[in-house]
């Protein structure tokens, strides 16, 4: 698949390439030879980064686990690093084995990479 140019649309995979390695070609931007410039690489860093708020926000939609319990408990991370965080929530869930998302009682879902967690555990919401 190639990586089109932002401004003319040509293949721009052997130009000036934006986006994560491992990620599909659909989620880079690119300019070729021909509009490598510092003004278009702004405007294509601002292209890159609506393009993955869009892909966040469909991956939420698509991935979210609805609440499972209006009861709040604590969800207690251990990292591979060490050090740990206790955070309250009202539902939790792994997906993909890539992520564990986590909501807290406000209701702003949260995700943590798998690969940075050693362990995780629920406890009662102490009063």
């Amino acid at each position: 698949m190639m990586v089109p140019c932002l401004i003319c649309g040509k293949d721009a995979s052997t130009g000036w390439l934006l986006g994560l390695s491992p990620s599909p070609d659909s989620l880079k931007v690119a300019l070729c030879a021909g509009h490598d410039t510092a003004e278009n690489r702004t405007l294509a860093a601002a292209a890159w980064e609506k393009l993955m708020h869009g892909e966040v926000a469909r991956l939420i939609q698509l991935h979210a686990v609805p609440f499972r319990s209006r009861t709040p408990y604590v969800l207690t991370v251990r990292y591979v690093d060490g050090g740990s965080e206790s955070t309250p929530c009202v539902a939790h869930a792994v997906f993909e084995n890539m992520a564990l998302q986590v909501t807290p009682p406000e209701g702003a879902v949260r995700y943590y990479l798998l690969r940075y967690i050693k362990s995780f555990e629920t406890s009662a919401f102490a009063r």
